[in-house]
């Protein structure tokens, strides 16, 4: 289940950014880029949840699906 404050990346762009939820409305989430300035939304289902820790490189974050 991915939730407002998940970390994502979008399966349509081969999962090329980290995202951070900042809200979600209905099935659409909206994205802020968490290591550029950037804004986006996508369908929940485009969604892959990703964790890291705060020593990760935002570019070479492990996915997992959840």
């Amino acid at each position: 289940m991915i939730k407002i404050g998940d970390y994502v990346t979008r399966n349509s762009y081969n999962n090329d950014m980290v995202f951070k939820v900042v809200d979600i409305d209905n099935d659409i989430c909206y994205l802020k880029g968490a290591n550029i300035r950037l804004y986006a939304d996508s369908n929940i289902s485009d969604l892959v949840k990703v964790e890291f820790n705060q020593n990760d490189d935002l570019d070479e974050v492990e996915r997992i699906k959840k």
